[in-house]
């Protein structure tokens, strides 16, 4: 995916686009799994919304990976 993105623009501003992408995808596993770490899974609806915020993830890597092909 990022690598995608690096090679099909070996300028400055295709590394900083990388970087960015990197990035983000970085702060949105950072956030799932700090999150994942901080709650307590035996509480009510806390499985159900886990499993729509890896959803969410997910989806927003495969978007990400969709425009790296293009």
């Amino acid at each position: 995916m990022v690598t995608g993105a690096l090679a099909a623009d070996l300028s400055f501003m295709g590394l900083a686009s990388g970087g960015l992408l990197m990035g983000a995808l970085w702060l949105a596993w950072q956030a799932y799994s700090w999150l994942g770490t901080t709650v307590d899974f035996d509480e009510g609806g806390v499985r159900i919304t886990m499993l729509v915020i890896m959803g969410g993830v997910m989806i927003a890597a495969l978007a990400a990976a969709q425009d790296t092909n293009e």
